[in-house]
């Protein structure tokens, strides 16, 4: 990632002195996540902010949703949820006014996480669910289904989690190896073991003994 950074901003400079406005754009757009993915969500932000208002003189386009989808992605990190949302959803409807399957699901995705660091956790699992659906690859699918999996547990709808399980079983299968695998096979262990002990505590509740 940090190679990644450093070449976008090689890109950056090399756009710079074409004077291809677009070219920056996009770079700095890629450098803002990059930065996401180091965790520097501060200085992404003060970056994206800088992009969001060129962005807002130029029409819509595929970049203008990344971009503003980039920054509320950043804003809910660092707990500017309402203006993390606002954001999204002004992403989301350049990608669906464009017909950009792909950028529209991200935004839904990224709003089912604004949602649940807002606790409004009935909204989220809704988002999520509609990002599994729409999603086209496994690894997005499944991230939704994990996010939905957890929130589904938290607030004990211990029916429609148990449903979900099979489904998510079936992506990780297909999931070829990489981190990603990786990952989501531990976070699947992490719920799973979330709601086993919840089944012990109730069935515990049940008979009148203690774990």
């Amino acid at each position: 990632t940090e190679a990644a950074l450093k070449a976008w901003q090689e890109s950056e400079r090399e756009y710079k002195s074409g004077s291809d406005e677009t070219g920056v754009l996009g770079s700095q757009i890629n450098q803002a996540q990059a930065l996401q993915s180091l965790g520097l969500y501060r200085r992404s932000q003060l970056l994206l902010e800088q992009i969001q208002q060129k962005l807002e003189t130029q029409p819509d386009s595929q970049m203008k949703a990344t971009g503003l989808r980039s920054l509320g992605v950043t804003l809910q990190v660092v707990g500017d949820l309402q203006k993390s949302e606002q954001v999204l959803q002004e992403s989301l409807a350049i990608a669906q006014k464009l017909n950009l399957p792909t950028e529209t699901n991200a935004a839904i995705f990224s709003l089912g996480n604004t949602a649940r660091a807002s606790n409004k956790i009935e909204s989220a699992i809704a988002l999520y669910q509609q990002s599994a659906t729409n999603s086209k690859d496994n690894l997005s699918r499944l991230e939704a289904q994990l996010n939905q999996l957890r929130l589904l547990i938290t607030i004990q709808k211990w029916q429609q989690a148990n449903a979900l399980i099979p489904e998510i079983n079936q992506d990780l299968v297909d999931l070829p190896p990489s981190r990603e695998a990786i990952y989501a096979k531990v976070n699947l262990a992490e719920s799973l073991m979330q709601l086993e002990g919840k089944a012990s505590r109730r069935g515990a509740e049940k008979t009148g003994t203690t774990a």
